[in-house]
């Protein structure tokens, strides 16, 4: 599809019962060069991408954002859903959403890949409660597993281990944006610039009770990076959270 949207092309909606499978769908250049995202599903409007348990979302890939899904609208995913293997040529290596996404217990999402968020890309809020990101790559940008541009993160119980970027290896918060996050672990991501786990461009992040931060790795802030500015804020709040 050169519009977007590899499988599904919806301005409303689109809804899944329990076991959907969505796998090596793609979108196309069109003539001229241009091209949309969503290598399976591209919603255009305002509505809701909805998922059951158990979906799995593998191996598609777009050209422009969202190698799997991109989003006007929002995303939920039921428990238990595989997001592995999805690439594009630029933001949101599996996901690109403007809405609201949320990730249910015992969710993986690993080893996509983008220039900049290499599992998501969200100008929204992301909310994760008991998801890893895992090994997940932003080739030659921030954001290895999340890059979220004015939105804000939530995560709970969660896992972050060995994702990748130039610069937050696990997560890019930018925009203004909040990130909040509880019972969550960050282990073994990197970065070949700044902030190995988390890079705060222009945000604020709360760090709570059950938080670890270990074995990341940059060249400026192996753990977080937090850059403030003329035009940029940045600021950090730690409840018990465990460095090293």
């Amino acid at each position: 599809a050169t519009k977007g949207g590899g499988a599904i092309f919806s301005k409303k909606g689109v809804a899944f019962g329990d076991n959907a499978v969505l796998s090596g769908n793609s979108t196309a250049l069109a003539i001229g060069g241009g091209g949309y995202g969503g290598g399976a599903i591209f919603l255009e409007g305002k509505g809701a991408v909805r998922f059951g348990k158990n979906a799995v979302i593998a191996n598609n890939e777009s050209y422009h954002y969202g190698g799997a899904i991109y989003s006007l609208g929002s995303v939920s995913m039921g428990e238990g859903a595989i997001v592995r293997g999805n690439t594009t040529s630029y933001m949101g290596g599996a996901i690109a959403v403007t809405g609201a996404l949320s990730l249910g217990t015992g969710s993986v999402v690993e080893s996509n890949q983008a220039q900049a968020g290499g599992a998501v890309y969200s100008t929204g809020q992301v909310s994760a409660t008991g998801t890893t990101f895992r090994k997940n790559v932003a080739t030659s940008n921030y954001g290895g597993g999340i890059y979220s541009a004015g939105g804000s993160i939530v995560l709970v119980d969660s896992r972050m281990e060995e994702n990748k970027a130039a610069g937050g290896g696990a997560v890019l918060l930018a925009g203004g944006g909040t990130a909040s996050v509880t019972d969550t672990t960050f282990e073994g991501n990197s970065a070949t610039t700044n902030g190995g786990a988390v890079y705060v461009q222009n945000g604020a992040v709360d760090l709570g009770s059950g938080t670890r931060l270990q074995g990341n790795q940059a060249v400026k802030g192996g753990a977080i990076y937090a850059l403030g500015g003329k035009d940029a804020s940045a600021k950090l709040t730690f409840a018990d959270a465990v460095f090293g």
